[in-house]
């Protein structure tokens, strides 16, 4: 049984690293790195307008490397920052149209490929596979808790 759990592990790896491959590919093509659309789309997920440090906290990244990306994507007409009137220690983050644009576009190939990944494969299936990777997540965030990750 250890070696069907071995390769069950193997394969959730195999199809992580796939995806994000894909992923890296598409999001290279329209000339952002990795780390500006993740902080792209994190900044469309969050609520109001999040600062530096919620942002390092949220993403699990040093503030002066949420400072460098930003400065890459404001040079790239992604965002755009302005200090904020109540605090000027703080720097409001806005996202652009061209920003926005990525944005839709993102979540439109996403989940064209998800869907493209999950063809042939039953809505039962699906269900079943999210109950057992949702124990799976369980399991790691338990780990991450008693700090063995």
């Amino acid at each position: 049984m250890a070696d069907k759990k071995t390769e069950i592990i193997r394969q959730m790896n195999h199809v992580s690293c796939l995806r994000k491959q894909a992923m890296r590919r598409w999001i290279t093509d329209r000339d952002i790195n990795r780390s500006q659309h993740m902080m792209l789309m994190h900044l469309d997920r969050a609520e109001g307008l999040p600062s530096q440090a919620e942002i390092a906290r949220a993403m699990g990244v040093s503030e002066p490397a949420v400072a460098t990306t930003l400065k890459k994507m404001q040079k790239a007409g992604l965002v755009v920052r302005n200090m904020c009137e109540r605090d000027n220690r703080y720097n409001e983050i806005h996202i652009t149209p061209k920003g926005k644009k990525i944005i839709e576009q993102s979540r439109h190939r996403f989940e064209e490929f998800d869907q493209e990944v999950l063809a042939g494969i039953s809505d039962e299936d699906i269900r079943v596979l999210s109950e057992i990777l949702g124990r799976v997540d369980a399991n790691l965030e338990r780990l991450k808790r008693d700090g063995r990750i």
